[in-house]
This record gives C-alpha cells, sequence and structure tokens, in this order.
C-alpha cells in the first residue's frame, strides 16, 4: 500500500543477496579473527562496510540492526572509536528516515522514529504474545475486540501489560549517545534537530491528505512555483556529510586523543572522558558503568 513503507521495503529486497556480505562474521577476516584481533580493529572493519552502504536507497531498518548487532557484540573495546561508529550508525537512521519521510513512506518513517521494534503483551490470563506492529491492540485482544467477557476477563478493558523490548532505533541510539559522556553536546543537538526534522515532514506532507507518493508528485508537478518552493522548505532532505566526515574520524584514531574532533569530548585538560566523568562544558552525560 502506498504510504506505508511496503513500496520501499519492496524495493529493498535487491540488497538483500548482499546481506552477508555488509554483515559477515569476523572468523571472514583472517587478521582479526581469534585473541590477535583487537576491538578497534574490527570497529574499523565494520566501519569500511558502512562506507559501501549506497546512501539512501541501500539501507533499511533490517540491515541497520544488523550492524547495531556487530557494533554491540565489540561492547565498549575502544571508546573513542565505538562512540564514533555509534554516531555513525545514527547519521544513517536520520538519513534513512529523513527520505522516508520525503517520499510519504510514512510508517516506514514512523518504525525508525516513535514505533517500537518489539512489544510484548503479558495478559493477565494467558501466555505473553508479541504485538503485532503495525496492528491494534484490538486485533489481538479478542476481549477488547467484540467486548465480550473472554475466560472471564472484563470486557472493554485492556487487563494485560506493555513491554517495549525493542525501542525504535533513532530514540535507542540518541539515549545510549547522550548518556555515553562521549559525544559533544552541539552533535547531540543535531541529532534531536533532525529527529523533529522528520517528524514534522511526517506532519506537513501527511496533512495534505495524499494516497502515495504519485498523489503527491502530481500536486507537485501542477503548482505555482512559490508552493513547490514551500513544500521543499518542509522535508528533510538530509545529506550524508557528517556520516562522511565520522567516517574519516575513525580512521584517524590510534587510541590516543585527537585534538579538534568535532564529535568526541575532550576535558578542559585535553584528555579523553574517564569512567569518573569530564567537566568539558562541550558535552554532556557520563558514561555509564559497565
Amino acid at each position: 500500500m502506498p504510504g506505508d513503507g511496503s513500496d520501499d521495503r519492496a524495493g529493498m529486497e535487491r540488497y538483500s543477496d548482499n546481506s552477508e556480505i555488509q554483515f559477515g562474521t569476523w572468523d571472514e577476516h583472517p587478521d582479526v579473527s581469534g585473541e590477535i584481533c583487537q576491538g578497534d580493529r574490527r570497529l574499523r572493519i565494520l566501519n569500511d562496510k558502512l562506507d559501501q552502504l549506497d546512501l539512501p536507497y541501500g539501507i533499511n531498518e533490517e540491515i541497520i540492526e544488523g550492524l547495531l548487532a556487530q557494533l554491540e557484540s565489540l561492547a565498549e573495546s575502544h571508546p573513542p572509536t565505538y562512540w564514533l561508529m555509534t554516531a555513525r550508525l545514527t547519521e544513517i537512521s536520520l538519513i534513512c528516515a529523513g527520505h522516508y519521510a520525503d517520499n510519504g513512506e510514512f510508517t516506514a518513517a514512523g518504525d525508525l522514529l516513535v514505533n517500537p521494534r518489539k512489544i510484548v503483551i503479558h495478559p493477565l490470563a494467558g501466555p505473553p504474545m508479541v504485538k503485532h506492529r503495525h496492528g491494534r491492540l484490538s486485533d489481538q485482544l479478542p476481549w477488547i475486540k467484540d467486548g465480550r467477557c473472554w475466560k472471564g476477563i472484563r470486557p472493554r478493558s485492556l487487563n494485560a501489560a506493555l513491554h517495549v523490548e525493542k525501542p525504535p532505533l533513532l530514540p535507542l541510539l540518541s539515549d545510549r549517545m547522550s548518556q555515553s559522556g562521549w559525544l559533544k553536546t552541539a552533535y547531540l543537538e543535531t541529532v534531536q534537530e533532525r529527529m523533529k526534522a522528520v517528524a514534522d515532514t511526517i506532519g506537513f506532507l501527511g496533512a495534505w491528505s495524499l494516497h502515495g507518493m504519485e498523489a503527491f508528485y502530481l500536486r507537485m508537478r501542477h503548482a505555482p512555483t512559490d508552493v513547490r518552493d514551500f513544500v521543499q522548505r518542509h522535508l528533510c532532505r538530509f545529506d550524508r556529510g557528517r556520516f562522511d566526515r565520522i567516517g574519516r574520524e575513525i580512521r584517524q584514531w590510534h587510541g590516543e586523543s585527537k585534538d579538534g574532533s568535532e564529535f568526541i569530548c575532550h576535558r578542559a585538560d585535553g584528555h579523553l572522558p574517564t569512567s569518573a566523568g569530564h567537566d568539558e562544558p562541550s558535552c554532556r552525560g557520563r558514561r555509564q558503568p559497565h
């Protein structure tokens, strides 16, 4: 259905054959397998994989999840590079969400921005169940759907607890970076601003009540120039500038403090943050204990 993300997801199927190449395993790289491998080198391999992605067309939520799983498997092996990589995955997610929003794929954009990836329903009576991501609770809980008493449960009531097991990617990554104490406040603020821009674009285009992007393009084609310009100013149009700059910075790290980083904090004494926190005004948050 146009506008629900299905067209874009179908278009991504052509990349499924490359998923193992993009994700793979560390054993595919003999020079970094086993005990010889250092976390920093694995992060650099992952960084190289990101360089191979075709943005924005060659990415979707599933691909980003796979890359995040590889990053998480490294724990915080080399903090500066680890958190730069987290920022780079955030950039991919923003580019993807902005592209979806600009093209009327509101459900797909919402999946990255607000819709949890997994919610588990724990009924008062009966086993837990996973909520259908794009469905209504009433479609899964019969005592809500038809209003009749079901197995002794009071009708027209939820009578269940909801637990978010997998939050949407953008809030997840943003929260992690904010809590880490490694990323500069100025950068974190740009992440929040662009997340808001995605939401604003969804609301703006959604107000037109268009049924799919075909209708949007037809309306834009016949609209006056000033209207077209007005609409363009309300689209995300995210570029890959920060994504590329973070990738270059990752390649420049060698474990020591790097002066003049655009993204990584330094304390007032010029050293990197520590688990005890830091006093650099451009940073916020604290690293969480392991």
